[in-house]
């Protein structure tokens, strides 16, 4: 399927290519999504993004789970959301759900559990953030390791740290 083909599906394309078992899923993320937004003004909704996880069904195919970012650009003249930049890739969660806000101005991070946001703190050091740049770009932990000016032994402990913060267990899940 193309992309113009998802764009013309629209909302459809969810209520079509998700499991059912996750639609409520979807409509919880996005009613979260709001709940959130409302509590922000409209004009910082841009510094915002949400993500969640589920999985899509393509036709014939195993089921793939998913993040979805979803970051608003533009506002109508009423102050309600026109235009958004989003995202799919593959997920490095075990599960769906995970619906989660962050902020890229100062990195703050909220997680929507049990009906209610609540913000995680989430402080990475600077090599921690190096090690996440680095990362990003595919180096291996021999090639992070000559960029910082590290022992591979200490570049595997800011890594193992920076797992352990992001709750993740690869470098995929920490990207």
């Amino acid at each position: 399927m193309t992309a113009e083909e998802v764009q013309e599906l629209g909302y459809d394309f969810y209520l079509k290519f998700v499991p059912e078992s996750e639609h409520e899923l979807l409509l919880e993320a996005n009613c979260a999504g709001f709940q959130f937004a409302e509590s922000i003004p409209p004009e910082r909704w841009s510094e915002y993004t949400i993500s969640y996880d589920f999985h899509i069904c393509p036709p014939k195919k195993t089921p793939i789970l998913i993040n979805h970012k979803i970051t608003p650009l533009k506002m109508s003249s009423d102050g309600h959301l026109w235009l958004a930049f989003c995202i799919a890739s593959l997920s490095a969660a075990p599960s769906s759900g995970n619906i989660e806000v962050t902020n890229f101005r100062n990195e703050r991070l909220w997680a929507y559990r049990n009906n209610q946001w609540k913000e995680e703190q989430i402080i990475l050091t600077k090599r921690e953030q190096d090690v996440v740049y680095l990362l990003v770009q595919r180096e291996t932990i021999k090639g992070i390791a000559q960029k910082l000016y590290r022992a591979e032994d200490t570049v595997k402990l800011y890594q193992k740290s920076l797992y352990k913060k992001l709750k993740v267990k690869n470098r995929v899940g920490a990207v």
